[in-house]
């Protein structure tokens, strides 16, 4: 697998967050709306929790192109609690689509469509944990 390559670079968009939804096995799911979405060097995908503790990186995923969004098959991901160390997640699949132009693209075999520099993204655990976020990228380090 390749390292998470994001082709492009963003210009300012102030203020935009997402929402990542996390359901654990056999219970309800969590809904955290603002979190925010951020593309490190071109190489990673960080999401950060509301208060700013908690991060999930994207670190490695073999991405191609569907048209004009990019479809990333994640292979790596870790976790940072509250600042601590960053650990590793069990992950068994994921999916990321990621819209680097300035208008909406569609996505294949649906009638939804990603915004301007959207982000969606669908991971499962191997202890079957789901995390999705949809949103928006609101911050490229670069």
């Amino acid at each position: 697998m390749a390292c998470v390559a994001f082709a492009g670079s963003l210009g300012a968009v102030a203020g935009a967050k997402g929402v990542s939804i996390i359901q654990k096995a056999g219970k309800d799911p969590e809904r955290y709306p603002g979190v925010g979405i951020t593309l490190i060097k071109n190489t990673s995908l960080t999401v950060t929790s509301p208060n700013g503790k908690d991060k999930l990186i994207i670190e490695k995923a073999a991405c191609f192109y569907v048209h004009e969004l990019q479809r990333c098959l994640v292979s790596q991901v870790s976790f940072q609690k509250e600042g601590g160390a960053v650990k590793p997640l069990d992950l068994e699949s994921g999916t990321v689509y990621v819209n680097l132009t300035n208008t909406k693209q569609p996505m294949t075999h649906t009638s939804a469509q990603l915004p301007p520099k959207g982000v969606l993204i669908a991971l499962k655990t191997r202890i079957g944990t789901y995390i999705t976020v949809d949103g928006v990228i609101d911050g490229d380090v670069k």
